[in-house]
């Protein structure tokens, strides 16, 4: 949050769209922009993966360290769960 947006979550210095500020461009000059922006997002969605992947992995291997019986919060509600389930008669 900047401190000259009044609390309000933007920086009005920086209010213009991305579409007002396109249309000032030339038709090839547009393309080009249009064209960076999506190999940007398609370079940031990749890393996003990439990333999601190593937490998942580092999760895994943190339960794995944890092995043994499980008595935290989610045990419990694990337990909890496979015990209604149960009753329902859902596996």
């Amino acid at each position: 949050m900047c401190p000259l947006d009044g609390g309000r979550g933007k920086d009005r210095r920086f209010s213009y769209s991305s579409e007002h500020l396109l249309r000032k461009l030339s038709r090839a000059e547009r393309k080009r922009e249009i064209d960076q922006r999506l190999a940007d997002r398609k370079k940031l969605r990749a890393e996003i993966v990439a990333l999601s992947k190593q937490r998942d992995a580092y999760i895994a291997a943190a339960r794995k360290k944890q092995a043994g019986p499980q008595t935290g919060f989610d045990a419990a509600v694990a337990a909890a769960l496979k015990e209604q389930l149960a009753r329902k008669g859902i596996k």
